[in-house]
């Protein structure tokens, strides 16, 4: 087999790799009018096979074949686009097209499997929706330190992206290296926590790095697992920030890496344990905590549908359960959180997130320096529900964002 080159495309129509091999004739134009018309025409021939097509097509268009040359095609569920060039004799090489697609998912990119549906897959109109949101988003504290840790909520961004743009509009981000990011499991059954095995997660605005150094010393401890692809792309917890921290961070884009960490069911011990391992970077001021979490969740289909008629209707009812929790976060005594949580079962998808970070502001008293563990103040500034629920049949879905700064 000949290969002449090779383009992959992200959804956007963005090439993220290009690379040639035995490329015999150079075209007159740069390689971004290369790009350019590489990706227009890979839109009017699908639209062309699919519409003159004399029968229903399952995998669209794979190939065409020149005099000279057979262009290979192989696109993604989530957009990404595969074009192979090589000599006529070569046959179908979907599955190895495939293979290549997997391999680099594996080792390098995350995808934005969340694109198009739970936000907007168009990076100029998610920049533009971002640019809103954190405009209109009131600063209601009256501090001016800088937040050490967020809590922001992982719905749809139709749902709950107002509502995040109050938490992410108090980061500073000109002296911060690195995002710890801390998301519950919705989908795997977890009793601990993992870590990502990609190098870079794709956003529509651009590629976040993964800071493989702190990811390995973490792994190291033995406290980690690694995520495998397919629960690292399910995750939504974690992929719903993505687009708030390269927005946010968009004028350092390539001065700060990420650290993904997926958290599960974890008991007192482990808390104590993993407490003890974050504690010293939540007391390091180049680091900044994102705490992924939404909290009720009301309705038939949550199986959770308390109502004590005397706060008033549902929804009412729904707030001062709400803020009876976010009153106990903001005094950070995990010990009363966890209280709350038993007595009320309220369904905070991210107790365990909100946990970790308690758990590790009290375990720095212990494994930091007294002279080097922060003064924290922790304060919600804003709250907001999906559907003012009124009848048993309704259902919501509540969101909070909150600030952990440092007093100086």
């Amino acid at each position: 087999m000949v290969v002449y080159n090779l383009y992959i495309f992200n959804r956007n129509g963005q090439c993220l790799f290009y690379r040639e091999w035995l490329r015999r004739k150079q075209t007159n134009m740069s390689k971004e009018e290369e790009f350019k018309l590489m990706n227009g025409f890979l839109f009017s021939i699908k639209s062309f096979v699919q519409r003159l097509s004399p029968i229903d097509l399952k995998d669209g268009f794979l190939s065409f074949k020149t005099n000279c040359y057979k262009l290979h095609y192989y696109e993604t569920a989530t957009g990404h686009k595969f074009v192979l060039n090589t000599d006529n004799n070569v046959g179908n090489i979907r599955d190895i097209l495939h293979q290549l697609y997997s391999t680099m998912s594996h080792s390098s990119v995350r995808e934005a499997s969340h694109a198009g549906s739970w936000y907007e897959a168009d990076g100029r109109h998610l920049d533009q929706q971002l640019s809103t949101w954190l405009t209109e988003a009131t600063n209601s504290s009256n501090t001016k330190s800088k937040a050490r840790a967020i809590i922001a909520p992982h719905a749809g961004y139709t749902y709950s992206g107002p509502t995040a743009a109050f938490a992410y509009k108090n980061i500073d981000p000109t002296d911060i290296d690195r995002v710890f990011l801390l998301g519950p499991s919705h989908h795997y059954s977890l009793d601990h926590c993992a870590l990502s095995n990609h190098a870079q997660y794709e956003t529509p605005l651009y590629n976040i790095q993964i800071d493989k150094q702190i990811t390995n010393d973490l792994h190291k401890t033995g406290l980690f697992s690694v995520m495998n692809q397919q629960q690292d792309s399910d995750e939504h917890s974690l992929e719903m920030h993505l687009p708030y921290i390269a927005k946010v961070f968009e004028k350092k884009r390539k001065d700060f890496q990420l650290i993904p960490i997926l958290v599960g069911s974890l008991d007192s011990s482990k808390l104590e344990k993993y407490g003890q391992l974050l504690a010293p970077y939540l007391c390091d001021p180049k680091n900044l905590f994102v705490i992924s979490s939404d909290f009720c969740h009301w309705g038939r289909r949550f199986s959770y549908q308390p109502h004590n008629p005397a706060d008033g209707e549902i929804w009412q009812h729904i707030e001062k359960l709400d803020h009876q929790g976010m009153e106990l976060i903001e005094k950070m005594n995990l010990a009363d959180f966890h209280k709350y949580l038993r007595a009320t079962d309220n369904t905070i998808c991210g107790r365990y997130p909100i946990s970790l970070l308690l758990a590790t502001m009290e375990q720095a008293k212990k494994v930091v320096s007294a002279n080097q563990v922060p003064k924290f103040h922790m304060q919600f500034v804003k709250y907001a529900q999906s559907s003012r629920v009124k009848k048993s049949n309704d259902s919501s879905v509540s969101y909070a964002s909150a600030v952990l700064t440092v007093v100086n």
